[in-house]
């Protein structure tokens, strides 16, 4: 299988990867019928994680804009994201264009935690534990989990990511940042 994440900024062969991205599309019965440009795509939520036992659910409910990078959390019809990172940071500030993102998790009150992903109400993953986020200083890909296989977030779909966290965070109101890093096909 191709690795999409590693190729996106290094593409010697553009023609090849888009056939390679619609033959998966295509295989995995999202069919592509219509000319499509791709190229990658970032998918950013904000949320605010608040007392013991929470669970907070990202790119799902009420859009706020200055927590979301996207105009809806459901796709328009006929785009598609192939997502195959996700990434979490911690802030002290809740909106995406917030400077203050440190990528991963340091504090043991979210690392303590796990993560699900349900893609069209199917989980995914089940339970991940948080460490896989865990800041690493001076590495460019802290706070990054590469998906075990490529999830497609299609058009009119849900797709969610839920974060639980048994422990209460020691500060209030503490941020957590998640990305979906992957390619994007739009029409």
């Amino acid at each position: 299988m191709i690795n999409f994440a590693k190729s996106l900024f290094n593409l010697q062969n553009p023609e090849g990867l888009e056939r390679a991205l619609i033959g998966f599309l295509n295989a995995n019965g999202y069919l592509i019928t219509k000319s499509k440009s791709f190229g990658g795509i970032v998918a950013k939520h904000a949320q605010t994680v608040v007392g013991v036992g929470t669970q907070v659910d990202f790119f799902t409910g009420a859009l706020v804009a200055n927590d979301t990078n996207l105009n809806s959390f459901l796709r328009p019809e006929g785009e598609y994201m192939i997502v195959m990172q996700v990434k979490a940071s911690d802030g002290a500030n809740a909106t995406v264009a917030a400077t203050a993102w440190t990528p991963g998790f340091a504090t043991g009150e979210l690392l303590n935690g796990d993560f699900t992903i349900q893609n069209n109400g199917i989980k995914t993953l089940n339970r991940i534990p948080n460490t896989q986020f865990v800041q690493a200083v001076e590495n460019p890909y802290s706070g990054v989990y590469d998906l075990p296989f490529p999830n497609v977030w299609a058009g009119q779909e849900q797709f969610v990511v839920e974060m639980r966290f048994p422990v209460a965070p020691a500060v209030a109101n503490t941020n957590v940042l998640i990305e979906l890093i992957g390619l994007g096909l739009v029409a």
